[in-house]
């Protein structure tokens, strides 16, 4: 019988963003993802025979060692593809943490694959090999080949990218596994909630019309907007206003839902030239944010500066938003706001996480949100609950498993 042991890389993703749903019910993706030096180990002994049997073992009791075990789909697609009839042993040696999106059970599905293709004299190419491994997951044809890849499709398409060697550390609540199919179905429930599709936020009402139906900056439909605007305020614009009105601020005098061209702003300083745009989380879509970019460009044009701060920063950070404004005022340096929290603090937009899926399932786990106030450079991997520092450490914590100081590594599944 021969034998051969393969080591097995985790892997993680330094930004993953799902651009959307396919026909297959998978998802688009384009992330980064980096295999590291957090390993599996597979010895597998293989045996010709007139017959066939799969048999698994390993040092886990979270894994199952029968058909439901992605190791054994992966030697029976091998079997089945390559016409061998074998007897094949499989000792899984496991140190990559379960449902913690570091592709631990893919890893060692690539692992399979390669060696018994190793042991069997290569029957296979590498483009065979890879075949097999988009045909049983997402992040197989990523560990397979390793290194930094930039990833597409569902993941299995690859993109070589220059490696980079840094150091990482990874955390994980003990007691929490977050499944792909969890953290895609909560994906797709926030994507479509009413706080995103909402044209208000913070129980105001915001009625500002889209840009299509801006019209003369002269018009009469624009003024009267522009004033049945300043009639119905945002909660968001009312608390900001507060600070603000009659020359409160510095002595400075503002306007609000003021029409500059074929725009209403919500606020506008002449003195200073500073407009300053409240955000609903509506803003994070895609067509909000071209538009915002048209819009931004304009006023820019007329020689104004754009800041933009999040509804959410007004009603939990106003002291925090008004001492952003003051430096805005003071140093002419200091570049607009318009990503990340003023303040700190867990974030809850989109496009404030290099991770869709960790601001998908992020508010609905504390042990997630306690990761993430004290490490705010943290990063969720895939769509696991394992949190990366890259080049910092995390502090060990009860009810968390930590492992520092690992590396990133140029290469995929190999023969050890």
């Amino acid at each position: 019988m021969e034998k051969i042991k393969v080591r097995c890389p985790a892997k993680i993703n330094l930004t993953l963003k799902i651009l959307n749903r396919r026909q297959d019910g998978f998802h688009n993706i384009d992330s980064v993802m980096q295999t590291i030096s957090l390993y599996d180990y597979l010895t597998i002994s293989a045996l010709k025979s007139d017959r066939t049997e799969i048999k698994l073992s390993g040092t886990s009791d979270e894994i199952p060692y029968n058909e439901k075990n992605l190791v054994h789909k992966a030697a029976t697609l091998f079997l089945d593809r390559t016409g061998i009839n074998a007897e094949i042993e499989i000792y899984i040696e496991k140190n990559i943490p379960v449902a913690a999106g570091l592709a631990g059970g893919s890893t060692d599905a690539a692992g399979t694959l390669f060696g018994l293709n190793e042991i069997f004299m290569r029957p296979l190419s590498r483009k065979d090999l890879h075949e097999l491994c988009a045909a049983l997951g997402s992040d197989l044809n990523l560990c397979l080949e390793g290194g930094r890849q930039k990833t597409s499709g569902r993941g299995e398409i690859l993109e070589q990218q220059p490696f980079e060697e840094f150091t990482v550390s990874l955390i994980k609540p003990k007691n929490l596994g977050i499944s792909a199919k969890e953290a895609y179905t909560k994906f797709a429930a926030k994507q479509q909630s009413p706080h995103l599709t909402s044209p208000t936020e913070g129980g105001g009402t915001n009625i500002k019309p889209p840009e299509s139906s801006n019209k003369n900056p002269q018009s009469k439909n624009l003024t009267l907007h522009a004033r049945q605007l300043r009639k119905a305020m945002t909660e968001a614009e009312k608390i900001l206003w507060y600070y603000l009105q009659k020359k409160q601020f510095h002595n400075l005098k503002f306007r609000r839902q003021q029409i500059i061209g074929n725009y209403i702003v919500d606020f506008i300083c002449f003195e200073k030239k500073l407009i300053i745009e409240l955000d609903g989380g509506q803003h994070n879509e895609n067509n909000h944010m071209e538009s915002d970019k048209k819009r931004d460009e304009f006023l820019q044009s007329q020689g104004f500066k754009i800041i933009r701060i999040w509804n959410n920063d007004i009603f939990e950070n106003i002291d925090s938003v008004l001492e952003y404004l003051e430096q805005i005022i003071t140093d002419t340096n200091i570049p607009p706001h318009r990503r990340g929290r003023l303040g700190g603090g867990v974030p809850h937009h989109r496009e404030e996480f290099l991770n869709d899926l960790e601001w998908a399932v992020i508010d609905d786990y504390e042990e997630l949100q306690d990761i993430k106030n004290k490490y705010p450079d943290s990063v969720m991997s895939g769509s696991g609950s394992t949190y990366f520092l890259l080049n910092g450490e995390f502090a060990p914590a009860d009810g968390f498993w930590v492992k520092n100081n690992l590396k990133s590594v140029p290469f995929g599944v190999t023969v050890v």
